[in-house]
This record gives C-alpha cells, sequence and structure tokens, in this order.
C-alpha cells in the first residue's frame, strides 16, 4: 500500500472514532443508580440544614425588572413582633423566580426566630408585602421547610438592602444579669444562655459575644465597667448556601474515558465588624454582604460516581 493510501485510510479510521466519541457525548451512560442518588440528595439536605441562613420566595409568580419594596410582618400569636422592609433590584434572571434572605443583616433577630420554631407552644405567621400589595401568607414553619427545599434545589438568591423595625423599640440584650444574686450564679445564667442560643446554630459568633459581655457584667471585686472600645477591626466570612447538580446525566470528557457531572454552587461573602472593649468583651455584627455562584464540571471517573462532599466548585 502507498503512503498515500495509508494516510488517507489512518484519516478516515481517526474521523470514524472521532464520529463515534462525538455522539457518545449528550448522555453516554444512563443516569446515576438510585443509591448513588439518595446518597446525594442526604448530602445536599446535609449542605441546606448546616447553613444559618433563610431564604423565601416574596412572590410565587415572576415579577417584573427593577427595583422592588419587599415588607415582611411577623406575628406571634397575633402580635406584631418585628417588620422588616427590604429593597432589591432584580434582572430579568432574579425577576423570573425572585428569591431574597430574611432578616440578612440581623442573625440576633433571626436566631430568635428560627428559636420560636422549636417552640411548640408559639405560633408564628410571616405576612410579605410586595411594593405596598399583599403577596402571601405562611406559618414560620412553612417558611423554614420551604428555605431548606430551595436551598436543596438550588436558586439564584438576590442581593438587597435590609431594615428592621421593633414595635417595642430595642430590646435589652437577653444576657444582661444585673441582679444575680452573686457571681457564681450570674456566671451560671450567662452559660444557660450561651447553651440556647447555640442550640442549632452553625455560625454562633454572636452568642460568644453574648456570652462574654455577660460574664463581665456579672458581679466583680472590684468592679470593672468599661464601655470605651479599643479596637475595631473587620473579616470576611464565606459560607455555602447550596450546592446543586447542573446536568442529569454524565458528560464524556473530550480527551478521556472519564466522566463529568456539572455542579452550581452559591456562597456568600460577608464582611462583619468586630469591635473589642477596654473589659475584654466584643461585639461582632454584620456590615456587608453578597452572594457568588461558581459552576464546575467535576470528574466522576469512569463509572459516573457521584463525588462525595460539597461544595464541589
Amino acid at each position: 500500500m502507498s503512503t498515500q493510501r495509508k494516510y488517507l485510510a489512518a484519516l478516515l479510521f481517526g474521523s470514524l472514532v472521532w464520529t463515534t466519541v462525538a455522539n457518545a457525548q449528550p448522555a453516554s451512560r444512563p443516569a446515576p443508580r438510585d443509591d448513588r442518588a439518595t446518597l446525594l440528595v442526604d448530602e445536599k439536605a446535609a449542605a441546606a440544614a448546616a447553613s444559618p441562613y433563610v431564604f423565601f420566595r416574596p412572590s410565587l409568580q415572576p415579577i417584573a425588572p427593577g427595583t422592588h419594596e419587599i415588607v415582611v410582618e411577623v406575628k406571634v400569636e397575633d402580635s406584631l413582633y418585628l417588620t422588616e422592609r427590604i429593597t432589591g433590584t432584580f434582572d430579568a434572571k432574579t425577576a423570573a423566580a425572585p428569591v431574597v434572605e430574611l432578616l440578612s443583616l440581623a442573625p440576633r433577630r433571626l436566631a430568635e426566630l428560627t428559636g420560636l420554631a422549636r417552640n411548640a407552644g408559639k405560633s408564628a405567621t410571616i405576612t410579605v408585602l410586595l411594593d405596598q400589595h399583599f403577596s402571601r401568607e405562611l406559618s414560620l414553619h412553612h417558611l423554614l421547610a420551604a428555605s431548606q427545599r430551595l436551598k436543596a434545589e438550588g436558586f439564584i438568591p438576590q442581593a438587597v438592602q435590609s431594615e428592621v423595625i421593633d414595635p417595642h423599640g430595642t430590646p435589652a440584650p437577653p444576657t444582661k444579669r444585673l441582679f444575680a444574686k452573686d457571681q457564681l450564679s450570674c456566671s451560671q445564667d450567662c452559660m444557660a444562655y450561651y447553651y440556647n442560643c447555640t442550640l442549632g446554630c452553625s455560625q454562633c459568633y454572636y452568642c460568644e459575644d453574648e456570652r462574654t459581655s455577660c460574664l463581665n457584667e456579672c458581679p466583680q471585686d472590684p468592679p470593672q465597667p468599661c464601655t470605651n472600645p479599643v479596637s475595631v477591626t473587620t473579616f470576611d466570612q464565606i459560607d455555602v448556601i447550596s450546592s446543586n447538580l447542573i446536568s442529569q446525566n454524565c458528560l464524556l470528557g473530550l480527551w478521556g474515558a472519564d466522566y463529568y457531572l456539572r455542579f452550581a454552587d452559591t456562597y456568600r461573602y460577608t464582611t462583619f465588624r468586630r469591635t473589642l472593649y477596654c473589659n475584654g468583651s466584643t461585639q461582632t455584627v454584620p456590615i456587608s454582604f453578597y452572594y457568588l455562584v461558581s459552576s464546575c464540571d467535576v470528574d466522576t471517573g469512569v463509572w459516573c460516581n457521584y463525588p462525595v462532599g460539597y461544595p464541589h466548585c
């Protein structure tokens, strides 16, 4: 066989192989087995449960792109507990299925609210107004369950501005124990509050701040009152909001036998301000935040195995 014929034969064989691989790319592997699918669902549920943030849909229907005002009224036992006024600018994508965060810059109030859900004797109702018009009403338990579903199924959150209005004014911190009989009982009260505060909480910096402030206010000999800040610092924290599967079947890699699954991870970047006072107490508050969605293809090997752990990107 001449060199030219050998070259043409090799070229024809290479084209045939490439056509076979290209045709196999969309979904050459079936969907992974049920036990692996269950593993993924459990993993996503764990990721949702680990996130301390609560999300909700202000409207079950698409809204017009642009700036909208959302008012959330929380009633406990038919009495107004708090009001949050939320303002956000939605683009075409986020307006199609609007999702915002509840009490985004008020973690203490959010902890109080989620604590109410564990109290079987308390009933709480959430009323949502969109641009001064009634949008929806749901129970606190329903809102928390819907938030878990959103984080497990995936969504595009909208960063907003938030103002919390307390109908009874600013409440005193729950850790003030200035009338304790002695230092021992005061310290025990502080630790009991800290234990209750951290129940069901994964980001509990504010519980630690309150415990430190509480212990510093217990009777001491001699007393050491102090309110002047010694230092003010800021720091950033990154939290995984959700990790979701985009592709329903494995995709064949371009240059090998491995298969890939496509994931999208949603992150919350929060900036905090921490103030240190001269008596050792601290105060930490969130001052700003934004979201970032990152997508990637994860190598699952030759058998299309679901990757373990999260986030993926």
